[in-house]
């Protein structure tokens, strides 16, 4: 059994910067290869507490309310939760004056169930989720209410193998 005081979701992630020019992402990427990667028994380690997380409770493991806990989640309050941080997302963006040069895929790096990855679905052509998790995959999967347009993938890799890193307009 989980406990109350466990570390929130967005405790266990650092905080993303997005950046939406082409030359900024580029250099992200170029970045990001130079950084330590996790070896292969502490991936595993990290996909070993996450699918515990899952099977327990999938939808408080991705939004640690409190109140929640227990699988107390309704899934209908729960997706709009997702709705709502993506077009806040994504209105802050056109705020301070970014766009984007295509609405062709958005990664959701650590997509849980799903939740961010369906509401990405409503402003993007193509979504691609990636969990370390098998058990949020399968939940992602069957919660999935935009077919093929997206799609979930287990990523048991310190690498994004077989994404293609040019043919991503953003990543979340």
């Amino acid at each position: 059994k989980l406990s109350p005081t466990a570390p929130r979701y967005n405790e266990l992630h650092p905080t993303l910067h997005y950046d939406f020019t082409m030359n900024r992402r580029k250099q992200a990427i170029a970045a990001s290869k130079m950084v330590d990667i996790p070896e292969h028994d502490d991936l595993r380690r990290v996909q070993e507490v996450w699918d515990a997380h899952a099977q327990a409770d999938p939808l408080w493991a991705v939004l640690s309310e409190p109140d929640r806990l227990g699988r107390r989640w309704d899934l209908d309050a729960f997706m709009a939760t997702g709705l709502e941080h993506v077009s806040a997302a994504l209105r802050r963006c056109e705020e301070l004056g970014g766009s984007f040069p295509d609405r062709d895929l958005a990664l959701d790096f650590g997509s849980g169930v799903g939740r961010l990855s369906q509401a990405l679905g409503d402003h993007f052509n193509a979504v691609l989720g990636l969990d370390i998790s098998p058990t949020m995959i399968s939940v992602a999967s069957r919660l999935n209410r935009h077919g093929s347009r997206v799609s979930f993938r287990l990523n048991e890799s310190n690498r994004l193998e077989g994404v293609g890193t040019d043919s991503i307009t953003l990543v979340f």
